[in-house]
């Protein structure tokens, strides 16, 4: 009788065992696979923020009353267009250090601003346009969401008034 309660003993010892070793491991790698998602994120991020740009460029080139759709998946994060101050960012939380905190990096035709918060940081990848922005014809503040489905925005080429390029941007 003695020796079966020894075996369970030591079964649930090792078992124990197995569990601490197996939580020690997660506790490391889990951080390290989280900041590897979130890097991974920050470059479709600003890949979804370059071809948006292109597009908008494009159409600003093809003149007045020209139209183009753009299918736009938020998988983290939020999406602004601030036609008030004709900037297009997308600002998400991250365990990923981008750049130095507190400096502004180029990345193309793209700013990157990395901030700290909390035990993370905070990331907004930005442009700034020198042409006139609305949404759904108006000049309020629009926060895209992340979203499983892509959101379908339409950039209309508005003309020109008064010498400013005027580009919509719908949903």
């Amino acid at each position: 009788m003695k020796k079966k309660s020894q075996v369970w003993i030591e079964t649930v010892i090792y078992t124990l065992i197995g569990i601490v070793v197996i939580g020690m491991l997660l506790a490391f790698a889990k951080p390290k696979i989280d900041e590897m998602k979130d890097k991974s994120i920050i470059k479709q991020t600003i890949s979804s923020l370059t071809d948006l740009n292109n597009k908008i460029t494009e159409i600003q080139r093809r003149g007045p009353e020209n139209s183009r759709e753009f299918y736009l998946t938020i998988s983290k994060g939020r999406l602004i267009i601030n036609p008030k101050i004709n900037r297009i960012s997308w600002i998400l939380d991250s365990s990923y250090k981008y750049s130095e905190p507190g400096y502004v990096v180029s990345q193309g035709d793209l700013k990157i601003n990395t901030s700290t918060k909390g035990s993370g940081y905070s990331l907004e990848v930005f442009k700034d346009y020198n042409i006139n922005l609305t949404f759904n014809g108006a000049y309020y503040e629009k926060e895209l969401a992340q979203s499983s489905t892509a959101y379908t925005l339409v950039l209309k080429n508005n003309g020109i008034v008064n010498g400013d390029q005027f580009i919509d941007i719908n949903l």
